[in-house]
C-alpha cells in the first residue's frame, strides 16, 4: 500500500468546516471528540480522524478534508433545520469582571445565580454536620 498526499485539518478546523456546512445545531468540537469514543453519530454517520500528528505537546487527531465534505453531504438531509454559516448571536449578561468565571453564574434565562460561598466573603465558612470519613470512628 502506498501513502499518498492527503489534505488534513485539525479538529478545530474540522469543527469550523462542520459549522459552515451544517450550522449551529451541535457543538461540533464535542461531537468530534464523542465520535472518537464512538458515543455519538448523526443518523449512523460518524466522522473519525484519519491520523494523528504531533504538535508541540501531544499527538493530535487530524481529519481528511474529503471525509469532512462527504460527511456534510450525507448528514445535511438529516438535519433539515440546519442553517449553514448561521450567524453567532452573543448573549448579553451582567458579568461582574471583579469575580472569576466560576463566581459569575447565570441560569438558562440569564439571571444571576447567587451561591452563598461565592458572594458572602466576610462570613466564616459553615461547618458541616459531617466531620471525618465514614467508619473512622468520628461520629
Amino acid at each position: 500500500m502506498t501513502a499518498a498526499g492527503t489534505p488534513t485539518v485539525t479538529a478545530f478546523e474540522a469543527s469550523i468546516m462542520l459549522y459552515r456546512g451544517l450550522g449551529l445545531g451541535k457543538v461540533w468540537p464535542d461531537f468530534l471528540a464523542d465520535n472518537i469514543r464512538e458515543k455519538q453519530s448523526i443518523g449512523g454517520f460518524t466522522l473519525k480522524p484519519c491520523c494523528r500528528k504531533k504538535d508541540s505537546r501531544a499527538m493530535r487527531p487530524r481529519y481528511w478534508v474529503h471525509e469532512i465534505v462527504q460527511f456534510i453531504r450525507d448528514v445535511r438531509p438529516l438535519m433539515p433545520g440546519a442553517i449553514p454559516n448561521e450567524k453567532i448571536i452573543p448573549v448579553v449578561l451582567d458579568v461582574d469582571h471583579g469575580l472569576t468565571h466560576r463566581a459569575n453564574l447565570f441560569d438558562q434565562r440569564g439571571i444571576r445565580v447567587c451561591k452563598n460561598r461565592t458572594f458572602a466573603k466576610n462570613r466564616p465558612p459553615q461547618r458541616s454536620h459531617f466531620s471525618g470519613f465514614a467508619g473512622a470512628g468520628t461520629h
